[in-house]
């Protein structure tokens, strides 16, 4: 029994349709028990009439047959409003359900379009996404092939800086290896020419030193030397200046004046 009753609540609609089959059952019935007697009682009265006469017995099936009758004229209002009674209850409970059913299904397609199509946004955002990082990426690296390359034809140490940082924003490490690396070569290649004009200054200098006259007061012994005899301190007595050249003074510890 209990579980029986656990069935019936899980589902109040199962009840419903039970009380529903319980008052056809009783219909049936009510209308089936007087419609029976109605026809005993006609058999009856024929078979005591023509089969086995009986007066009394004749007679108890007349009064039957009479009240049965009776009974069937009066119910069968009755029977036909509790019939459409139950055919619209029954009615309206199916229109309830299906209204519920329809309800629910069109809630859940609702929401499933509703899902699908924020699943759909969501995948063209992440698209959309991707491809504008893949397209920075490609122009981080045009970037950069091109920065190395204007390095490369002018080989000016200013633009080393900013190619770096350019090149390190790239995000193929095959590709910002590479471009590293031919930055590297042309630092090595600016530098070696750097040392090369360092020279060439300091063996330029040095030759000009050796053949440059530079002046010397006190009969050579001052610490300082002068370019020219003109720009020497007027109490410099001109008779005592020295003449030398310049690497043959700066051999003999002298530097050049400040003053001149």
């Amino acid at each position: 029994m209990n579980r029986i009753k656990e069935w019936l609540e899980q589902d109040p609609q199962r009840m419903h349709f039970i009380k529903i089959g319980l008052v056809s059952l009783g219909i049936i019935l009510l209308i089936a028990l007087p419609t029976l007697y109605l026809v005993l009682s006609g058999v009856g009265i024929w078979y005591f009439v023509k089969k086995a006469p009986d007066i009394r017995k004749r007679n108890l099936m007349i009064g039957i047959f009479i009240v049965s009758f009776v009974a069937v004229a009066l119910q069968t209002p009755t029977v036909t409003k509790k019939i459409s009674s139950s055919q619209s209850e029954t009615k309206q409970t199916a229109t309830s359900t299906t209204s519920t059913a329809s309800t629910t299904d069109t809630s859940s397609s609702i929401e499933e379009a509703k899902r699908i199509e924020e699943e759909k946004k969501a995948k063209e955002k992440a698209e959309e996404e991707r491809i504008a990082k893949e397209k920075a990426a490609k122009e981080f690296q045009e970037r950069g092939e091109t920065l190395v390359k204007q390095l490369e034809d002018s080989q000016d140490a200013s633009q080393v800086k900013s190619a770096k940082e350019t090149v390190n924003q790239i995000e193929n490490n095959d590709k910002k290896t590479e471009l590293l690396d031919r930055i590297g070569a042309i630092e090595s290649l600016i530098s070696q020419k750097e040392e090369e004009k360092r020279a060439a200054r300091e063996a330029e200098t040095k030759a000009q030193q050796q053949d440059r006259i530079v002046y010397v007061a006190d009969h050579g012994k001052s610490k300082v030397y002068w370019y020219s005899k003109d720009r020497m301190p007027s109490k410099t007595n001109k008779a005592n200046v020295v003449e030398m050249t310049e690497a043959d003074a700066i051999a003999a510890g002298k530097r050049p004046s400040k003053k001149e």
